[in-house]
């Protein structure tokens, strides 16, 4: 991809890249909504007082609102970042020139908070390709980001799991106290209603789903990467490229976000081994 930082196509990558920042984190005030709504639930199985038991029922509807609303803006900011990311990498692959209606109409798309933090992101050596536009172009910048979202799925998937075992483990350490020969019976009774808050939490496709989704999209990713290496030893056809192109979308857009602190983690070693190709 040009270098010319008043390329249109440079800027949609900035764009995208931004964008993709604020869906990760309504993504992850999901969670943290979620995770609210079950301390609530938790809580209010050990309050006594009736209107302390009003509040928190008030409390779990506002957090519903919530959800439903960082859940349309999630879906909507993560819609406008995978288009923007399926145009650059299109138009940037085959070196097709972006028209200036199609830009100013997909840039009128962007927030003004995700413009100004794409202004300081730098994107110019964002796609290391040494091709000329065309088929072989395209195939190299897929190769590249199957690359890098293969590991950042992978440790997410990780992450994901790791996390999710955890609240896992402490309800079956909840189980277990409440299978306890002597102990006490209220007691017992509120251990069991605090698993019953917690398992649908971790059963939610926010937790085991987003583990399992991250999972899929590695080993399909890792797929693909396999058949790019059997398709560069064919040659490229432009055919070969668009269904690849086809593939790779449907692998990430399967997937959440990447899992938080993964993509700084891991960016060192994946800048090494990907110069090393």
């Amino acid at each position: 991809m040009t270098k010319n930082a008043s390329d249109p196509l440079l800027q949609i990558t900035s764009l995208q890249r931004a964008e993709f920042d604020r869906a990760g984190r309504f993504h992850m005030r999901i969670v943290v909504v979620q995770l609210a709504a079950t301390a609530v639930a938790v809580a209010a199985v050990f309050i006594s007082d009736d209107r302390l038991v009003y509040i928190a029922a008030y409390a779990v509807a506002a957090l519903a609102v919530a959800y439903a609303c960082f859940g349309y803006l999630y879906k909507q900011s993560r819609s406008l970042a995978e288009r923007a990311r399926r145009l650059t990498l299109l138009k940037g692959g085959l070196g097709e020139s972006l028209s200036a209606p199609e830009f100013r109409e997909l840039l009128g798309r962007f927030s003004d908070s995700v413009t100004r933090n794409a202004k300081t992101i730098d994107s110019s050596g964002y796609y290391d390709c040494q091709s000329q536009p065309g088929p072989g172009r395209l195939v190299e910048m897929i190769e590249e980001s199957a690359f890098w979202s293969e590991d950042l799925y992978r440790h997410s998937s990780r992450r994901a799991i790791l996390w999710a075992g955890g609240g896992l483990l402490l309800s079956v350490m909840m189980v277990t106290l409440v299978a306890i020969p002597g102990i006490n019976a209220e007691l017992g009774m509120n251990s069991g209603r605090v698993v019953f808050a917690l398992v649908p939490f971790l059963l939610s496709g926010e937790v085991f789903g987003s583990a399992a989704a991250y999972g899929v999209a590695a080993h399909e990713l890792a797929r693909i990467l396999a058949q790019l290496e059997i398709q560069k030893a064919k040659g490229i056809t432009p055919q070969a490229a668009l269904v690849l192109f086809a593939e790779y979308n449907s692998a990430v857009e399967g997937a959440p976000p990447i899992f938080p602190g993964i993509y700084k983690a891991r960016r060192s070693d994946l800048n090494e081994r990907w110069s090393r190709r």
